[in-house]
This record gives C-alpha cells, sequence and structure tokens, in this order.
C-alpha cells in the first residue's frame, strides 16, 4: 500500500493525510458498491453531473491513474463516453 499511497501523493499533488484519506473514499465506495467495476461504473455516473471544467481536468488524471488493462471494456466504454459528452476524446 506504501507504494499506491506515493503514487497517490504524486500524481494528485496531495499530503499523506490527504492521499489517505482519498485511498479510505476509495475503499469504502467499493464496499458500498460491492466490487470494483460497480464503484467505476458509479463513480462514472456521479461524474455526470459535475461542470464541463471540472470534468476537462478529471478525466485526464483518471485515465492516467489507471493501469494499463486495469479497466474491464465496459469501463473503458464508460469512461470514453464520458470523455465524448464532455469533448475531452
Amino acid at each position: 500500500m506504501d507504494g499506491l499511497l506515493r503514487a497517490l501523493q504524486s500524481h494528485l499533488d496531495v499530503s499523506q493525510a490527504e492521499a489517505q484519506e482519498l485511498m479510505a473514499v476509495g475503499q469504502w465506495l467499493v464496499a458500498q458498491c460491492g466490487r470494483p467495476d460497480a464503484a467505476f461504473s458509479r463513480l462514472a455516473r456521479r461524474l455526470n453531473h459535475l461542470d464541463p471544467k471540472a470534468m476537462r481536468r478529471f478525466v485526464p488524471l483518471l485515465k492516467k491513474a489507471m493501469p494499463a488493462g486495469g479497466l474491464t471494456p465496459g469501463q473503458e466504454d464508460e469512461l470514453a463516453d464520458l470523455a465524448r459528452r464532455y469533448r475531452l476524446a
């Protein structure tokens, strides 16, 4: 987990405490949804409610944060749909 925490800190330019909180929120979301792909889908739906400026910053960051091959085809489709919807692709 230390490597993931450091990567999160570096990638998002946040403090260690903020990175730990983000990890906790992510783990909570996965627990609430029952599995990671369901959490991703829920997050993608919620992101549709953000303003376009927020989406312009978030979608590229989300793409960079995901490991290669770390998304299911459905998640890839949802992310591509978000990018198209907000003209980020």
